[in-house]
């Protein structure tokens, strides 16, 4: 009897251990499909910066056959965000598509070729902005500074909240459920705030950064000296 008793207990150890690195490995894949996701879309989202606005009809054509979303007020508002809802709409229809090389021709045949080049030498991981000149950099950001950069930023907002990992999703239901800039900064922030458990000042310094938002950096900055 003991035996298997015994046995039982060696064959719910290994059942346990099992389940145990089963489970490790699917949380770390996830991980890294999720960063590799957030990645492509900050390549996405860093080229659409570098495209002039008047060629965002050819390139609309080349991605998606039609020139419709290269004609929206979106388009003269924030000619950067209107590129970059065209490459996510092709993304999307084209998942497994290799965006890079795909993205790389269709340059190459706008004569945009030295665009290439500056995008691979791009990583998300390489914009920081200095630690030196923030306040107490590690301590999380809170609703006021929320407020605070509402208050101080417009339609290029949209990368910075991307930087920080907001879905194009999420982005787009927020857009729906508020009319203004202002309150949609204010749920972005807020929505990425509550679903990373917080956002160090450093973070939201490092996005503002990317986005070419040292004004608002600035602004910040005079809070929390204060």
């Amino acid at each position: 009897m003991w035996i298997f008793h015994i046995f039982l207990c060696c064959c719910c150890l290994f059942v346990f251990v099992f389940f145990v690195f089963c489970s490790f490995y699917i949380v770390q894949s996830l991980k890294v499909l999720f960063y590799f996701y957030i990645d492509m879309m900050i390549y996405f989202d860093k080229l659409s910066r570098k495209i002039s606005p008047s060629d965002m009809s050819i390139f609309c054509t080349h991605l998606l056959g039609q020139t419709r979303m290269a004609d929206t007020p979106l388009c003269r508002t924030s000619p950067s965000e209107a590129y970059y809802r065209i490459i996510h709409t092709w993304w999307c229809r084209n998942p497994d598509i290799d965006y890079k090389k795909s993205l790389s021709d269709i340059l190459i045949e706008m004569e945009l070729a030295h665009l290439i080049d500056e995008m691979e030498e791009f990583s998300r991981h390489q914009v920081i902005y200095p630690a030196s000149k923030i306040r107490e950099p590690r301590k999380f950001i809170d609703y006021t500074d929320i407020t605070k950069v509402a208050g101080n930023m417009a339609s290029m907002y949209y990368h910075v909240v991307r930087f920080l990992g907001l879905e194009q999703n999420t982005i787009y239901q927020i857009e729906a459920d508020h009319a203004t800039i202002k309150e949609q900064i204010f749920e972005c922030l807020s929505t990425l705030m509550q679903k990373n458990n917080g956002l160090t000042r450093q973070s939201l310094c490092n996005a503002l950064y990317y986005a070419d938002q040292c004004n608002v950096i600035a602004v910040l900055n005079g809070k929390w000296e204060a």
